[in-house]
């Protein structure tokens, strides 16, 4: 399993719903699976594992990477790319911390 959550310091505009669809498009599902976790698993776009009770196929047909999409919509919302390469939305700075849960 392989989780990504934003920091703290996203608590208040994680909640905004067209900031979790823009991070969402900009993340390579397949390419977490290939190189994360060495192909050992399956890219879904919700939050509930294939092959379990509560999986629902139409939320992974729903889903695409798309990184220009995402960076659109994230320069929309206020997010502005720093000369470290980071986005920023005044003092808070977008980062991830990504957790691989060995199941």
């Amino acid at each position: 399993t392989l989780f990504a959550s934003a920091r703290r310091s996203l608590q208040v505009t994680r909640h905004d719903v067209r900031l979790r669809r823009a991070l969402s498009s900009a993340i390579d599902r397949d390419r977490l699976v290939r190189d994360g976790v060495g192909g050992h698993g399956r890219p879904t776009w919700g939050p509930v594992p294939p092959g379990t009770q509560y999986y629902d196929a139409g939320v992974d047909a729903g889903g695409a990477h798309d990184v220009r999409r995402a960076e659109h919509e994230l320069n929309q919302l206020g997010w502005r790319r720093g000369p470290d390469g980071l986005l920023a939305n005044g003092a808070s700075r977008l980062s991830f911390e990504c957790v691989v849960q060995d199941d």
